[in-house]
């Protein structure tokens, strides 16, 4: 075949995906709860399940493999953190906690990994400024918060262990 009808012109393609996941710093301990692992494990072996039916077209195949790629890749830099087998007396990596914000409402969040983070369901970033103030912290404290939006401050109304 000739070389003009080959794609071999040194520039790669543009993904067909983009990673939900945000670049990690070198050295960055990918901490993750046992849940959030889990979430994670079923999700690939579906993505993986899709893709061997999809192996008659191309496009969806590429897209397919690369989550696969994406995740696989992920999975292997997280840590699982052991599941508290107590209620904790502070804020901790896995914990929920109910803190009461400036304009006295009530609020509710998970600290999890920055793999599992979803706010719509208050499963917060343990790197995020709010779990960030609250790590270490006990019941009854107030606790500063810079936040992009501003200076503030919360109470910790409640901390148990993640169910």
């Amino acid at each position: 075949m000739s070389k003009a009808f080959t794609k071999d012109d040194g520039v790669d393609e543009p993904p067909l995906v983009h990673s939900r996941f945000p670049p990690l710093a070198a050295n960055f301990r990918n901490f993750i709860t046992a849940a959030g692992r889990a979430a994670l494990e079923v999700e690939l072996e579906n993505l993986r399940s899709r893709r061997d039916e999809s192996r008659d077209r191309d496009h969806d195949l590429k897209r397919l493999t690369q989550e696969i790629d994406i995740l696989t890749s992920r999975l292997a830099t997280q840590e699982v953190m052991p599941v508290l087998a107590a209620e904790p007396d502070r804020v901790m990596f896995g914990t929920t906690v109910r803190i009461l914000d400036a304009g006295n409402a009530e609020r509710e969040y998970t600290l999890v990994g920055v793999d599992e983070t979803n706010v719509a369901i208050g499963q917060i970033s343990w790197t995020s400024p709010l779990a960030r103030a609250l790590l270490n912290q006990p019941v009854g404290q107030i606790v500063k918060v810079s936040t992009p939006k501003g200076e503030g401050a919360v109470e910790i109304l409640a901390v148990h262990a993640r169910s």
